[in-house]
């Protein structure tokens, strides 16, 4: 999967230095300063990417639960919408998809995700949370539907210090 998201991910990587404005090819920069020569970068994106992001934070889309099938019933969808928007309330998802989607207008990629975690007296709950850093997620190469909806599997990877994991996995070699 990595072998097949890298190439993607590089290129996001390219895309959000440029919106961050390092705009120049490296090279070009390294011998304009050796010069002593100005490297002046106007960033015009910056203005952009926020101009669209903000439009989505004034008017941000939700779901709507609906009932579709037979045993399926109005008060039922009502129970789950309120039900997930609590979950959305309590946990910020709005800022999640937010910070997904200006990762997206900038590079093409952004991710967020729901959480199972412990909740008060010892009972699951839900939370959004968001992914800082959208090339840490591999999702199955083979999945077909743009919004991945058929991939088989996906992995959110990160790194740990090696005491770390030795700490959290005394019995793997």
């Amino acid at each position: 999967a990595k072998i097949s998201w890298d190439p993607i991910f590089e290129k996001y990587r390219d895309v959000t230095r440029f919106e961050a404005g390092e705009q120049w090819d490296p090279g070009l920069k390294s011998r304009r300063e050796k010069k002593k020569l100005s490297c002046l970068t106007i960033n015009k994106i910056s203005s952009k990417v926020k101009y669209i992001v903000n439009n989505v934070r004034n008017a941000m889309p939700s779901g709507k639960v609906h009932p579709i099938n037979d045993g399926a019933s109005v008060n039922t969808a009502k129970v789950f919408d309120g039900l997930i928007r609590s979950v959305d309330t309590r946990s910020s998802g709005k800022q999640a998809r937010i910070h997904a989607f200006k990762q997206t207008v900038v590079g093409g990629l952004g991710s967020w995700r729901v959480l199972v975690v412990e909740g008060d007296a010892g009972k699951r709950d839900l939370r959004v949370d968001r992914i800082m850093d959208p090339t840490t997620v591999l999702i199955d190469p083979a999945a077909k539907a743009m919004d991945f909806s058929d991939a088989e599997w996906a992995f959110l990877v990160s790194w740990v210090p090696k005491e770390e994991f030795e700490e959290q996995n005394p019995d793997v070699d």
